[in-house]
């Protein structure tokens, strides 16, 4: 394989025969070089490699040599248009559309998110084509009409090797057969925008293998039904509304788990959206969860509804022993994300718990569109008594709330087992 050397810097050298003379550093590295051990990989690992890489950095590796160029044309293909705040919708598919008449190596990502309407119909067009059979990564976003209703198109539901499917703003059209993708790991959905599908359940069978289990804004639905064994080790959101969630033989409905039947040991990263601070039903929540990790609760909105359903529903809940232990406070609680946090004395109350009771704490994030002024910051440090935390190591950080992500953060995780659902 060509080597290029990027740095063309000089500097000095003892000759043969005595005195210095001048070289360049790229020349004085290639004597002490190791091999190319890269080289040595086969062609179709090294379009492996190419793939995971960028569109644009894909595409350098073409200079390297003629192998390399040869690798870049049959690698598969990864396109996403992440760009899409920079080209206009018509741009961007038109040059989707120009890379698949020119490129004849498969694709292996596609991420489309049209605001068109009209240019949805080249899903149609795209996903019959061969190059698309060994599909893994589907995200599709469709344009808001509402005037309309979008359907995902049947084709995409052919790819047997999915591993991702992230599909917005769109329903199911009514096919003859059941998809089956017995290879995926990431499942988002998200509902149409302008009508709300109540009481609407999806049942996920065979999720032995599920990882992540995230729903937002789901306050009239869906409900998620999970009948047999999973790896969870992220759950969230849960609450506010409507949802029934049941994994295994445990029921959580609006807010609070009714019917528990066991502990979830696994689960690391928990996300609860709370009509109002509750203590005793995060309470409820910790002595489910005695391995938890990360607390995140988000504040929601007053809703007089959800005020009333949340509270009357969880008279029906677990009852807290204020005597028995909570597990994860004494040995695993090390991070706490506090969304919508406004300073209130329920707010200041529900912090001053896990302040003086953490004993493994390491940071405490409060996120406030009012955490700009030092003054606030004083006051909310006098009433939390933050001198009198359990956790000598933990951290409290104020941030402004657009500073902070909104939601229960997903990380890019292709690996892990994950089923994301949405429902805006």
């Amino acid at each position: 394989m060509d080597r290029f050397v990027f740095s063309t810097t000089r500097r000095k050298r003892r000759a043969d025969h005595g005195g210095a003379v001048e070289v360049e550093e790229g020349e004085a590295s290639a004597h002490h070089e190791g091999p190319d051990l890269i080289g040595l990989l086969p062609d179709c690992v090294l379009g492996e490699i190419v793939s995971i890489l960028d569109t644009e950095e894909g595409a350098r590796t073409a200079v390297l040599s003629r192998r390399w160029r040869y690798i870049w044309r049959s690698a598969p293909r990864n396109l996403d248009d992440r760009l899409r705040f920079i080209y206009p919708d018509r741009e961007r598919l038109q040059v989707i559309s120009q890379i698949l008449d020119a490129h004849p190596g498969p694709v292996r990502r596609l991420a489309v998110r049209s605001f068109i309407s009209s240019y949805v119909r080249r899903y149609n067009d795209w996903f019959p084509l061969p190059m698309f059979d060994a599909l893994q990564d589907l995200v599709l976003h469709f344009p808001y009409t509402p005037d309309r209703l979008h359907r995902m198109p049947a084709t995409a539901l052919r790819f047997s090797c999915l591993r991702v499917l992230d599909i917005d703003n769109c329903t199911f059209s009514a096919i003859g057969f059941l998809p089956a993708f017995p290879c995926l790991t990431y499942l988002s959905l998200s509902p149409p925008r302008w009508r709300r599908l109540s009481w609407r359940t999806y049942v996920v069978e065979d999720a032995s293998s599920l990882e992540r289990l995230v729903m937002h804004e789901t306050k009239y639905g869906p409900s998620v039904r999970i009948p047999g064994p999973t790896k969870l080790k992220m759950l969230g959101y849960l609450g506010n509304g409507f949802p029934i969630i049941q994994l295994g033989h445990t029921i959580f409905k609006a807010m609070v788990p009714v019917s528990l039947a066991d502990q979830f040991s696994m689960v690391t990263i928990l996300a609860l959206d709370m009509p109002q601070l509750k203590l005793k039903v995060v309470i409820g929540y910790l002595k489910c969860f005695p391995c938890l990790e990360k607390l995140h609760v988000k504040v929601l909105l007053a809703d007089p509804f959800l005020l009333t359903y949340a509270w009357d529903s969880y008279k029906c809940a677990l009852r807290w022993d204020p005597s028995s232990r909570i597990e994860c406070l004494n040995r695993s609680l090390k991070t706490i994300v506090l969304q919508l946090y406004g300073g209130r004395r329920t707010h200041v109350e529900f912090a001053k718990f896990f302040i003086k009771r953490a004993r493994v704490l390491e940071l405490m994030k409060f996120c406030s569109i009012r955490a700009d002024t030092t003054r606030w910051h004083q006051k909310q440090h006098r009433q939390l008594n933050i001198n009198s935390r359990a956790s000598r190591r933990a951290k409290f950080l104020f941030v402004r709330q657009c500073d902070s992500p909104s939601r229960f953060g997903m990380d890019n995780t292709t690996n892990l087992s994950t089923l994301l659902l949405f429902n805006a």
